[in-house]
């Protein structure tokens, strides 16, 4: 498959974290530099895993929307995940991405991984359906697709891609390069919990080494982003 091909197949599937603040009085958006009638910014990538409305991204972007929330207290905060419209040309339309923002809640972490379980409270698989008979707007014309994965080791040497939205970027961005091994480890020492203390056993867990370069933003870094094997 071409590089350019696996990208559109997974373009769908690659979402933008994104937290938004509305409510705000002008004075106060001039402050924080926001364009327009609301506070708005990305804070990192993520991809869907199910049509059931489960997306993944990393832990350490869920847990910066607590320091966001001290930073600015007032107006109505909303977090959630922004699907794109498609890219579009011409001097009436928008020529990189509009995205709808569906709120969320996080449903499971995985530290070690720094990996964050979302589950969307508005499913936009089913509302394209027709399930809802199409109450939500603008959902009609969302990209929608599901990352699938593959439990095959790869061979040192794969050509990849990692797809995201950099901060600041509303577009999709991808980079390629090569598996670099696909032999790597990750060593940790883990606590027996029925031995007596102190007492550790080594726990190893497999991990991708890649020659790839990667994005401010494209969180989940090289944990997360979406990575493509044309």
């Amino acid at each position: 498959m071409l590089l350019a091909d696996a990208i559109d197949r997974i373009r769908g599937s690659v979402v933008q974290i994104t937290y938004t603040i509305t409510g705000l009085p002008h004075e106060r958006l001039t402050d924080l530099n926001a364009r327009g009638a609301v506070y708005s910014i990305p804070l990192g990538t993520g991809f869907v895993i199910s049509d059931k409305g489960y997306v993944v991204t990393a832990k350490h972007v869920i847990a910066a929307t607590a320091d966001l929330r001290s930073a600015v207290p007032e107006g109505d905060h909303i977090v959630g995940v922004g699907f794109a419209h498609p890219n579009a040309e011409g001097p009436a339309a928008a020529r990189s991405r509009v995205f709808r923002v569906i709120r969320y809640d996080v449903v499971g972490f995985d530290s070690r991984n720094d990996l964050a379980l979302l589950q969307l409270r508005t499913n936009p698989f089913e509302l394209q359906a027709g399930q809802l008979q199409g109450r939500e707007v603008g959902v009609v014309g969302l990209q929608l697709g599901v990352a699938s994965l593959r439990v095959d080791r790869p061979r040192d040497g794969t050509p990849i891609a990692i797809s995201g939205y950099p901060l600041g970027e509303p577009a999709l961005v991808s980079t390629a390069g090569t598996i670099a091994s696909g032999w790597s480890v990750d060593l940790r020492d883990t606590l027996v919990s029925d031995g007596k203390w102190g007492y550790a056993q080594v726990d190893v867990a497999d991990r991708y080494l890649a020659d790839v370069q990667t994005n401010g933003g494209n969180s989940a870094d090289r944990h997360t982003t979406s990575a493509i094997r044309p």
